[in-house]
């Protein structure tokens, strides 16, 4: 079923759920509440750019095989959320910032070996202002992948090689200007299971 901005059949990776919605904080009250129905696990981001919560009930496990002979890099790159702010914590500014404010046209989907939306077209929002540096995270493991070091005022970045997964660019300047992409790349299938069965159906992943 939809949850958030993605559609029915939407593929995510997930650690294991181990919290619970409504979790009560006195243990003799948790002992006799059943909580079998009420498992969350932590999406990194909702489609907003923001984490939240995921009721195990608006979920189903992967079918085996469903990839089977499938490149998982080949799923398109979705940008969610671009914002500007002070420090990696994005905190807001009441002056104009020094490095100018990123906003969603500075950043959209990139064509790669005419593949689409395998990349992100980048735009500095002030020229001749580069980044201190630019770092891609993971942001499921809290993993940094890569840094960048030159910069062009538009700048397509390439990822192809990246599987799904929640990822973060951050730019960051030497006044603490910080710049923000999120993005998801997402499973190249979607998958609906045909209820009571083991059967399952696939569309391609839009976009």
């Amino acid at each position: 079923m939809p949850f958030m901005r993605y559609p029915a059949g939407t593929v995510f990776e997930l650690e294991d759920s181990n919290e619970f919605s409504g979790w009560e904080d006195d243990e003799r009250l948790r002992e006799k509440l059943n909580f079998s129905d009420k498992r969350v696990y932590h999406l990194p981001d909702g489609g907003r750019g923001f984490a939240t919560s995921l009721p195990a009930y608006d979920t189903s496990p992967l079918p085996l095989m469903a990839f089977e002979g499938i490149d998982l890099r080949t799923g398109p790159c979705r940008i969610t959320k671009v914002q500007s702010g002070l420090g990696t914590e994005m905190l807001p500014s009441e002056a104009p910032l020094p490095c100018g404010q990123m906003r969603d046209d500075n950043a959209g989907l990139a064509s790669i070996n005419d593949n689409a939306a395998q990349g992100i077209m980048l735009k500095l929002p002030e020229e001749g202002k580069n980044p201190r540096e630019m770092v891609l995270r993971d942001v499921l493991r809290g993993q940094e992948l890569r840094r960048y070091s030159d910069f062009d005022a538009a700048m397509p970045l390439d990822f192809s090689d990246l599987g799904p997964g929640f990822y973060q660019l951050l730019l960051a300047y030497k006044n603490d200007c910080v710049h923000s992409i999120r993005f998801i790349k997402s499973f190249p299938l979607l998958i609906l299971p045909e209820r009571g069965s083991s059967r399952f159906k696939t569309l391609k992943t839009m976009y």
